[in-house]
């Protein structure tokens, strides 16, 4: 794979090209806040699964780092250090979320870790890379000021199926580096250009939103596309915010269908579990489905469920320890989503 990428010189790299609305993933959530607080939830808006394995990746287009550097062409293919494909199978209106992968404070990135109730939300975790602040990394390690693309592969064919910001800018600058887009024109964060909103914020997409974007625009304005879920004030209404992820609200037609079951009508224990899981399932729905994920979004085990059980059990002995999602699918179209430990 990596191979691959570096020989990027015979792929054929497309821009803006003719997309259909509610018919491929794009970015309905972004989270910075502080740290590596970092992810991005990523939505089906069609009416169909989409298996991401194999074609699907993300992509971080690092700011410039001359002033001024706002008309140059559109950066190249990535490296490979720069992106992280996607592994699982996102269902019809459902969403996939990617979480930046520290856990272990250390110097060597600045201390800085992914806090363990915003990575539990996760389906899949980034590449661990080196230095904080070093020159290549993984899309989860993004800055404010960086661009972040969904791309997909097919053949020989890479395109742009969605992107959160703009290739080129150049942004004002903290303590001497670049730093976020800003709410006021030309957005790049100078004086009198707003609040940097793509650096401490969790942002979600506007319903109105029905496809990515898939041509570098002429700015970038954050809140055009962008609702912004208000800072929070105490650590509980940052909690609160994360809660969001894993449900987002669509005006592409049949969307409503898959809603997601609110999590506290799904009851696991023991959480941390060791060689048991239970899941009660405290709802008035018929269940049809039961999966596990690994946070790499590999299919652990799964049940068809054939009767009205309003429980069930899964063996979780052998599996090493680490976050696991549990996706439940209701005879109505409703997924619920919740999350265990295994200790």
């Amino acid at each position: 794979m990596k191979k691959l990428l570096l020989n990027s010189a015979f792929l054929f790299f497309t821009f803006g090209v003719k997309a259909q609305t509610c018919s491929d993933l794009f970015i309905s959530k972004y989270v910075s806040m502080g740290a590596n607080n970092k992810c991005l939830e990523l939505y089906n808006p069609s009416p169909n699964p989409i298996v991401m394995n194999g074609k699907y990746y993300l992509a971080r287009y690092k700011t410039p780092t001359v002033s001024g550097n706002t008309s140059g062409p559109v950066p190249s293919f990535p490296s490979f250090s720069d992106t992280v494909w996607l592994k699982g199978r996102v269902p019809a209106f459902g969403t996939w979320v990617v979480c930046n992968p520290e856990t272990v404070p250390s110097p060597s990135n600045n201390n800085a870790i992914c806090d363990p109730l915003l990575r539990a939300h996760a389906d899949q975790v980034g590449n661990i890379y080196g230095t904080y602040g070093s020159g290549v990394g993984d899309p989860t390690y993004f800055k404010g000021s960086d661009a972040i693309t969904l791309e997909k592969k097919v053949g020989s064919t890479v395109t742009i199926v969605d992107l959160f910001g703009r290739f080129t800018d150049y942004m004002a600058s903290s303590t001497g580096t670049p730093s976020a887009w800003s709410t006021v024109a030309p957005y790049t964060g100078g004086t009198g250009m707003g609040v940097w909103i793509t650096k401490g914020y969790m942002m979600e997409r506007k319903p109105t939103v029905l496809m990515g974007v898939t041509a570098n625009p002429s700015a970038f304005n954050p809140l055009a596309e962008y609702d912004t879920i208000t800072k929070p004030q105490v650590y509980q209404d940052t909690i609160d915010a994360w809660n969001k992820l894993g449900n987002h609200i669509c005006n592409c037609p049949g969307a409503g269908v898959n809603e997601i079951e609110n999590p506290s009508n799904i009851s696991i224990y023991p959480n941390p579990v060791a060689e048991f899981l239970n899941i009660m399932i405290i709802s008035n729905d018929i269940i049809t489905h039961v999966a596990v994920y690994d946070i790499e979004g590999k299919l652990i085990a799964e049940k068809n469920v054939l009767s009205n059980i309003k429980k069930t059990e899964i063996t979780t002995g052998i599996l090493p320890a680490g976050i696991y999602v549990v996706k439940i699918n209701y005879r109505n179209g409703k997924l619920g989503v919740t999350r265990f430990i295994k200790n």
